[in-house]
């Protein structure tokens, strides 16, 4: 089975489909990767402790070391989840990011799927329906979401996410996808609350503009589980120029936060320009908190509208692959205003705004 994501565009076209931070990676840690690389670092193993990692990790974002567990970019840790923990059921805040529908299927976990609601131009997370599932349903499951929510932009405030730890069944934990939450102020973040049961998952990808280095962290307050799961996490999963790279950037702790400030005031004015224009072409645009639009398009639906998209010169995302979407919907991502333009215009054409 092929896995549907964002990031493979056909050639010579703009790529609208990876919601990545459009001002590209960071110079400083283009500098370290081509130091690392004239020294020499990729002729070495990476230290499998990951102990710089961790502690530039921890001094960052304020957390204790020990609750950090490395990652090949966040969507493995899903993976390692599933895995170790071997949960009776999967219940997902749907529509979201992930091959979890797959991952569960092969280890033979059911999937019980919640839906956002969808109110005017945006979406909400209702915590009532986790907690309004029988008890016995509940245990020993993993409760799934991104936040930001990936494609719908949802940010979901923590006192929500409160409310379904306080729902959660015997033996179960709240998975929180927190892989844009620095495109936010960051004070959502479940990080550090003192919940045992919650796990969150970073990724350095997206505001990093690092695809390709594939490095994140799983943050758990759990002991007994980050040991499983540092039992069965391979050796070397993060490679030695994206570990040396990220712990630089993230010692450096005041040049980075003003690069993640700047990313994110970027961001917001380029995702209300975008917002406000595609919405004058009548279209339906959510808002959102990440660094791409969800947008329905009623009439002109998928797969046919992104041939036509194609043909114009641009690529977006195929919302209809996230489950609870049909074709109507694209995820659009939020690029240089000279490229955001382009876009605009192309669907000017196409619906005739």
């Amino acid at each position: 089975m092929v896995k549907i994501h964002g990031g493979n565009p056909p050639e010579g076209v703009l790529d609208f489909s990876s919601p990545l931070n459009p001002l590209g990676p960071p110079r400083l840690l283009l500098n370290v990767l081509f130091n690392e690389i004239e020294g020499g670092a990729v002729s070495r193993y990476p230290d499998p402790s990951y102990s710089d990692f961790k502690n530039s990790v921890s001094m960052f974002y304020n957390i204790d070391p020990e609750n950090i567990l490395p990652l090949n970019g966040a969507a493995e840790g899903l993976y390692m989840l599933l895995a170790v923990l071997k949960p009776r059921r999967l219940i997902v805040y749907e529509p979201t990011f992930g091959d979890h529908w797959e991952a569960s299927r092969s280890l033979g976990i059911d999937i019980v799927a919640l839906p956002l609601i969808s109110e005017g131009n945006r979406y909400v997370l209702e915590p009532d329906l986790l907690c309004n599932i029988p008890e016995r349903e509940k245990e020993n499951s993993l409760v799934l979401l991104s936040n930001p929510n990936n494609p719908t932009g949802v940010l979901v405030r923590s006192r929500k996410i409160k409310s379904l730890y306080s729902c959660l069944g015997n033996g179960s934990y709240i998975v929180i996808d927190e892989a844009f939450m620095d495109f936010t102020t960051g004070s959502e973040s479940f990080m550090g609350k003192g919940f045992e049961r919650t796990i969150v998952i970073r990724s350095f990808t997206k505001i990093l503009s690092i695809p390709g280095l594939r490095i994140g962290f799983l943050y758990s307050e759990d002991r007994d589980l980050l040991s499983r799961l540092e039992g069965f996490r391979q050796p070397w999963n993060i490679n030695i120029l994206a570990e040396r790279a990220v712990s630089f950037m993230l010692r450096s702790i005041d040049i980075f936060k003003d690069f993640i400030r700047e990313s994110r005031d970027f961001v917001k004015n380029e995702r209300e320009w975008l917002y406000k224009k595609l919405k004058s072409l009548g279209l339906t645009v959510y808002r959102s908190w990440g660094p791409f639009l969800l947008v329905r398009h009623s009439g002109y639906t998928h797969p046919e509208l992104q041939s036509a998209l194609i043909d114009n010169g641009i690529y977006v995302r195929d919302a209809s692959s996230f489950h609870g979407l049909s074709g109507e919907y694209s995820r659009v991502s939020v690029k240089l205003r000279k490229d955001n333009a382009i876009l605009v215009e192309v669907f000017r054409k196409l619906f005739g705004g």
